[in-house]
C-alpha cells in the first residue's frame, strides 16, 4: 500500500528531489528542516497526531491515541506529502436516502430543504445539491458544500449543525428516511391458506 504524509505548514510538496542532494547516506533528513512548525501529520492514514521532533534520522509524532509514533526520516522522503496548512477550505458531502415509495414532489421538497439549511450557513459555500442515485433499497440524495476554512473542529460543529436542523425539518414536514431493507412482491394473488385447503379438497 502506498504510503502518504499530512503535513501541515511550509513543507514544500516537491521537496525530496532537492533535499536527497544534502541527505546523508543514513537516510536523514537535512537538519535545515528542523525549523519548520509542522504540527498535524498522519502517516499511511492509520496515525494522526502532532510532531514533536524532527531529528536527522528519525521524526517524533505523539499521536491523538497518546502513544509516541517514530518514522524514519528516509520513509518521509519516499512519502507523498500532502500540505494540510495549505487547505483553506473542506469539501464536505452528505447523503440522504428516501423509501422507493416518495413522489416526485416529495424529492423535489427535500432538496429543497437541504440547499436551504446548507445555503443559510455564513462558514459554508453551497455547491450543489442532487437527487442522484437509485439503489436497491432507497432513493438517494447528496448534498455536497465547502467549510470556508481548514479547523476540522469548525467543519464537523458545522457539519453536526446542518443535520440538526435537516433532520428537525424532515420531522415537522413528515419526511421519513429509508430503511435498508427489501420488499418481495408475490405475484399470486391466492391466499396462502386459501391454497393450501384447495390442494386437500383436490
Amino acid at each position: 500500500m502506498p504510503r502518504c504524509l499530512l503535513l501541515s505548514n511550509r513543507l514544500p510538496l516537491a521537496y525530496d528531489e532537492e533535499l536527497k542532494k544534502f541527505v546523508p547516506s543514513s537516510g536523514g533528513l537535512v537538519s535545515a528542516i528542523k525549523g519548520l512548525d509542522a504540527k498535524k501529520i498522519g502517516y499511511d492514514f492509520e496515525w494522526m497526531g502532532e510532531v514533536e521532533y524532527i531529528g536527522l534520522k528519525t521524526t517524533r509524532i505523539r499521536s491523538l491515541h497518546g502513544e509516541q509514533i517514530i518514522i524514519s526520516n528516509s520513509d518521509l522522503l519516499r512519502s507523498r506529502i500532502r500540505n494540510m496548512k495549505r487547505m483553506h477550505e473542506r469539501r464536505n458531502s452528505l447523503q440522504f436516502a428516501l423509501p422507493h415509495e416518495s413522489s416526485p414532489q416529495r424529492i423535489k421538497q427535500v432538496v429543497e430543504i437541504i440547499t436551504a439549511v446548507v445555503s443559510s450557513k455564513n462558514e459554508v459555500r453551497f455547491e450543489r445539491c442532487h437527487y442522484y442515485k437509485v439503489t436497491p433499497t432507497a432513493l438517494e440524495i447528496e448534498v455536497v458544500y465547502f467549510i470556508l476554512s481548514n479547523n476540522h473542529q469548525l467543519h464537523m460543529d458545522l457539519q453536526q449543525t446542518i443535520l440538526l436542523e435537516i433532520h428537525q425539518i424532515f420531522n415537522e414536514e413528515g419526511v421519513i428516511y429509508a430503511s435498508p431493507t427489501q420488499k418481495m412482491h408475490l405475484l399470486n394473488k391466492v391466499p396462502l391458506e386459501q391454497q393450501g385447503s384447495a390442494q386437500i379438497q383436490s
